[in-house]
């Protein structure tokens, strides 16, 4: 199975497709085979146009963590030394909630490795909405309340190191959402990379306040807010599972705009 050696980490990786490279990062607590997390429902029809590279995050799924810890900052940095590795710059950037942060921070600090940028769920700073949201980022809650999640993660995370370490992830997932992101509206401005924000209506980490900022402050900031992504707020917080019916054209139209034929 492949992996890049990329910083102090072994990187997972799969690709499928050819073209314009388009990576594409899961959200908090995901691996490839959680569609819901990530782009598992789209991989094949962005292949069908693009390099679509899939990764696990530090800490997630086939990747370690050495570090123990987590930040947006330090997988953004893995991120880049995954792009550089593999020669794929400038790459187009996809995530989804905690990946858009990331994609986020990459975009503020290396735009030269960025193409354009698909932020879908993500937040630019904590508020009261994304710290209420934050409570279920928590074990003890996971296993109380969503009793069939806990599984999943203990799946997905436990067979590739020890039985609990899901529990461990989420104290370092919980640990960097109490702090982060912090970003300003000067660090957005920082983007130069076009950008497609998506988010459901009723988001509560991508909610209207913050969507309506980035969207300003970015400078080349496009914004997709479905008022039909859902009945609750997690379904709006990841409309590329729920919504590809809405998400897959945009996408593709936002990135076939954005490719280097047009940028030349």
């Amino acid at each position: 199975m492949p992996h890049a050696a990329v910083r102090d980490i072994r990187m997972y990786y799969e690709e499928a497709g050819a073209g314009e490279p388009l990576v594409l990062l899961h959200g908090a607590t995901g691996t490839l085979e959680m569609h819901s997390a990530g782009w598992g429902g789209l991989v094949g029809a962005l292949a069908e146009r693009y390099r679509a590279i899939q990764v696990e995050h530090r800490g997630h799924g086939r990747t370690d963590n050495p570090a123990g810890w987590l930040s947006y900052e330090q997988i953004g940095d893995d991120l880049a030394a995954f792009i550089e590795a593999l020669g794929l710059a400038p790459a187009h950037v996809a995530g989804v909630s905690d990946g858009g942060i990331v994609a986020l921070a990459l975009g503020m600090a290396r735009p030269d490795l960025v193409r354009s940028l698909v932020l879908v769920g993500a937040n630019y700073r904590n508020d009261a909405s994304t710290e209420a949201a934050n409570a279920v980022l928590d074990a003890d809650v996971i296993a109380a309340e969503h009793p069939e999640w806990a599984e999943a993660l203990a799946e997905l995370h436990d067979a590739r190191r020890h039985p609990g370490y899901w529990r461990e992830l989420l104290d370092a997932i919980k640990a960097n959402v109490a702090v982060a992101p912090d970003y300003g509206e000067d660090d957005l401005a920082r983007v130069t990379a076009p950008t497609l924000l998506v988010a459901g209506e009723t988001d509560p980490w991508a909610n209207l306040d913050q969507m309506l900022v980035m969207r300003r402050c970015i400078p080349r900031a496009e914004m997709l807010v479905l008022n039909h992504a859902g009945a609750d707020p997690m379904s709006n917080h990841i409309p590329q599972f729920t919504r590809p019916d809405l998400v897959l054209p945009a996408m593709l139209d936002f990135l076939g705009r954005h490719g280097a034929a047009a940028a030349a």
